[in-house]
């Protein structure tokens, strides 16, 4: 199994689904990838050099936000809505839906969530 950014990729599935399997990266950029480094999508991880692993995770270190930085971004950029007081901010803060969805009937995972956090 190789190992590309901490997460261990399987042998058996084609690079394209391999990818994939990283947070950050989906079926565009997977194929980005691989058109960039030249490498057929059917390949199998398997079937890579060890020197083209290093050659993928190095152009995935280099061009992609992924794994603990994305999620760290997205925190900070959660913080900053609710240091700079905006209506999605303050959403957030109450643990309700924040980008227009109908709470009346529906939002019961936030609410769920909400309850949670109060206890």
């Amino acid at each position: 199994m190789p190992r590309i950014v901490n997460v261990n990729l399987p042998n058996d599935k084609t690079i394209e689904a391999g990818l994939m399997k990283i947070k950050g990266i989906g079926l565009t950029r997977a194929q980005l990838i691989c058109a960039y480094l030249e490498i057929a999508k059917t390949k199998k991880f398997s079937e890579l050099s060890k020197d083209k692993i290093k050659e993928i995770s190095n152009f995935i270190d280099t061009n992609f936000v992924i794994s603990g930085k994305l999620n760290r971004e997205k925190v900070l950029n959660i913080k900053g809505l609710i240091k700079m007081s905006s209506y999605r901010g303050f959403r957030h803060v109450k643990g309700l839906p924040c980008r227009g969805q109908r709470t009346r009937t529906n939002a019961t995972t936030a609410r769920k969530l909400k309850r949670l956090k109060k206890k």
